[in-house]
């Protein structure tokens, strides 16, 4: 079984740059158009469907242009793959100073940035994800965030 989660952003990047930026922050190898390492496999495209855009819009208040999907596969290496999927969030969040929005099953908030400001949905956060944003330097809050997908 794999878990499934979906970084959408407003972001001047293209999918390939921003698979170059989690591969340079991560270490990840290429396979093909993805990157694979210990139980994660990260995606990146652009996104053209205006339903998605409209969608994300009306609930997050920006359209995204581009998504970066990490496939977190159960098992021994499951919570190495989310710190890497943290990193690399993190490393993109850096590189855009936009809106974002991290879901996990493509409708629950792990963390959203909306207007500069990084939130972190506390009933989907492990202690352990905040430390590794606190080594990143990211500023946040915590808080619940309810999804306006569900």
């Amino acid at each position: 079984m794999a878990l499934s989660y979906e970084l959408e952003m407003a972001a001047d990047l293209d999918s390939q740059q921003a698979l170059q930026i989690v591969a340079n922050t991560c270490l990840l190898q290429w396979q093909g158009e993805q990157l694979i390492g210990n139980g994660i496999q990260v995606r990146a495209f652009k996104e053209s469907e205006e339903d998605n855009q409209e969608l994300t819009k009306q609930a997050f208040g920006f359209s995204p242009t581009l998504i970066v999907n990490f496939r977190i596969k159960s098992g021994q290496h499951s919570e190495q793959a989310e710190r890497i999927m943290i990193r690399a969030t993190a490393a993109l969040l850096q590189a855009t100073s936009k809106d974002a929005v991290l879901l996990f099953n493509y409708e629950n908030i792990v963390l959203q940035r909306i207007h500069n400001q990084l939130i972190i949905n506390q009933d989907l956060w492990d202690a352990w994800k905040a430390d590794e944003l606190k080594k990143i330097g990211m500023p946040h809050t915590i808080a619940v965030l309810s999804s306006p997908l569900l």
